[in-house]
C-alpha cells in the first residue's frame, strides 16, 4: 500500500495527516508549530518527527512505518537556504523514503481549490501570496516580515495593542481595557511589566501576535482604543481586500489572460470560510 506523509506546518499549528495511494484518510493528528523560526530547527524536527509517530500510532497496523512520500508544507521555508536545510534535516529524520517541501502558502492554495492552479493570499501571523498558473509554473513573495515590505496579520494587531495599552497607562493615549487585558494575557499586571519582561527576553516579541484576539475582543466591547488600533492596520485589509497582493501574484505568473474564480467570501464565517464563486 502507498502511504503519503502529508504536513501543513504554520507559524501556529501543525496538521499531519497519513493517507494511502486511494486518497483515504488513515490518521490526522494536530500539534503546536514547527515552524524553525520559532522554535528553532531542532525544536521543530522534533516536534514534527513526534507528531509523525503520533499519525503512525493512530494509523494501527494498517499503515506502515515510514511513508512513501512525504509532503511538507512549512511555514520559514522561504529562501533557497531554508529550503536547502530543512530538506537535509528531513533527509536526515527518514520519516518518508522521498521529501517535497514547500512553503505553507502552497498548502492553503490546494485547501481552497482542487484546480492546481490559481492565487493565495494568507493573513496569518504575517501575510503572504503566491501563485501557480496552469502550465505549472509559481511565484511568491519573500515575506519576511518588514524587511520585506510586509505589513498585518497577528504580529501587527499584537503590537498595536500593545502600543494602546502602554499609552493609556502613561497618560500618551486613551483609557482602554488593553491596559488589563493585554498585560493580563501573560499573566502580569501592568503594560509597563509586560514591557520590561519583552525588553529583557523573559516573553519573546514572537509571542507578540498571541494577542490579536485579545485586541479583537476588547474591539467587539467597542473598546475606542482598541478599535482605533485596529483601524491602524486598515491599509492590511485594503490590501486584502483590493487583492493588490493577489493581482501581483497573478500577474508575476504570467497568467493575466486567464482570470482566476474567486474562491474566497470574506462575508463568510469560522464554519463557511471557502466558497466557490466563480467568475
Amino acid at each position: 500500500m502507498t502511504l503519503v506523509l502529508a504536513v501543513d506546518g504554520g507559524n501556529s499549528k501543525t496538521d499531519v495527516a497519513l493517507v494511502d495511494g486511494d486518497g483515504r484518510l488513515l490518521a490526522a493528528v494536530r500539534g503546536p508549530t514547527t515552524s524553525h523560526q520559532q522554535v528553532g530547527a531542532e525544536g521543530g524536527m522534533g516536534r514534527l518527527a513526534a507528531l509523525v509517530a503520533e499519525a503512525h500510532h493512530e494509523a494501527g497496523g494498517g499503515a506502515a512505518d515510514r511513508a512513501d512520500v512525504g509532503v511538507y508544507c512549512l511555514a520559514g521555508a522561504d529562501t533557497r537556504r531554508d529550503i536547502r536545510g530543512l530538506t537535509s534535516r528531513l533527509g536526515a529524520r527518514g520519516l518518508a523514503r522521498t521529501d517535497l517541501l514547500r512553503n505553507d502558502t502552497f498548502a492553503a492554495l490546494r485547501a481552497g481549490t482542487d484546480r492546481g492552479w490559481g492565487v493565495v493570499v494568507i493573513c496569518g501571523q504575517g501575510i503572504n501570496a503566491a501563485g501557480v498558473a496552469p502550465d505549472g509554473r509559481s511565484a511568491r513573495f519573500d515575506a519576511l516580515g518588514e524587511i520585506s515590505g510586509d505589513w498585518g496579520g497577528a504580529t501587527d494587531v499584537g503590537w498595536q495593542g500593545l502600543a494602546a495599552a502602554v499609552r493609556a497607562r502613561d497618560g500618551r493615549g486613551p483609557r482602554t481595557v488593553l491596559e488589563r487585558s493585554v498585560p493580563a494575557y501573560y499573566g502580569l499586571a501592568s503594560p509597563h511589566a509586560l514591557t520590561m519582561a519583552m525588553y529583557d527576553g523573559r516573553i519573546p516579541h514572537r509571542r507578540i501576535g498571541e494577542l490579536s484576539p485579545v485586541v479583537f475582543a476588547a474591539a467587539m466591547d467597542h473598546d475606542a482604543a482598541a478599535r482605533a488600533a485596529l483601524h491602524r492596520g486598515n491599509q492590511t485589509g485594503a490590501e486584502l481586500v483590493d487583492c493588490i497582493a493577489l493581482v501581483d501574484a497573478h500577474r508575476r505568473v504570467r497568467n493575466a489572460h486567464r482570470p482566476v474564480p474567486f474562491d474566497f467570501d470574506p462575508r463568510a464565517g469560522d464554519d463557511e470560510t471557502v466558497r466557490r464563486r466563480h467568475a
